[in-house]
């Protein structure tokens, strides 16, 4: 009995100390965090409120500077999980969900919104390429521990299609890159993405196994209807494997 006592004293002392971190003033907070966030890329300026409940303008290298908004659902600190829903946007990108550290893990659910060619624009230009088009998220969510065990993953992605601009010899050459949808799941081996055109047609296929081990292939299907010549003949356009952890 007295060792379930301790237990519980030592849950509420725990939550009673989150609860203290996370209702702190952001100013108190900044100081120390801004330099690890600066060597990140990020910067964070006109930020309100507290850990708990806030607000902030980020800047973040290569995506440009967005508003950020968040909230923290204090009733599960009693469970030590730290949900936190959360709302970026700009002009270019309007993203929301709900990011959860526990214990056992971190994990992601609702995750839906959108990102416009706009917001990765800079990095297409890096490229001296150009992509028109809108990338979409749907109810993604996902979990994985901090062993790196990986957990249930759902959701869907969508590419609306567009025309992509690329270097080809002295010239630029533009191609339209088709709808892509792709649609995201988990069994006992990992998660797992198929990529699919408008038609079913399949463009890509993609695991990140339980060891950590990602591979991805990409179909001939997807040049065909790009119009972009491939020599071969053979059904995998390109074939990927790489250790992630």
């Amino acid at each position: 009995m007295k060792l379930v006592n301790f237990k519980i004293l030592a849950l509420l002392l725990v939550s009673y100390l989150l609860t203290l971190v996370v209702t702190a003033p952001l100013n108190w907070w900044l100081p120390h965090l801004e330099p690890q966030l600066k060597s990140n890329g990020i910067v964070l300026q006109d930020s309100a409120g507290t850990i708990w409940q806030g607000e902030t303008n980020a800047r973040v290298d290569r995506l440009g500077q967005f508003h950020v908004n968040w909230k923290i659902n204090a009733f599960k600190l009693l469970l030590l999980q730290v949900p936190v829903s959360f709302h970026a946007y700009n002009v270019d990108m309007n993203v929301q969900g709900e990011l959860s550290v526990s214990p056992l893990g971190i994990s992601v659910r609702e995750l839906s919104g959108y990102a416009d060619d706009s917001a990765f624009a800079s990095i297409a230009k890096s490229y001296k390429s150009e992509l028109k088009g809108r990338l979409s998220i749907q109810s993604f969510a996902a979990k994985i521990g901090w062993n790196k065990s990986l957990g249930p993953a759902a959701g869907r992605v969508t590419w609306s299609g567009g025309d992509l601009v690329v270097p080809v010899g002295n010239s630029r050459k533009t191609f339209e890159v088709p709808m892509m949808i792709a649609v995201i799941s988990s069994d006992e081996s990992g998660w797992l993405a198929a990529v699919q055109g408008a038609e079913k047609q399949t463009y890509m296929e993609a695991q990140l196994a339980q060891d950590g081990l990602a591979t991805l292939s990409v179909k001939r299907q997807l040049a065909d209807d790009m119009s972009l010549p491939v020599p071969g003949s053979g059904a995998s356009l390109l074939d990927v494997t790489q250790q992630v952890f």
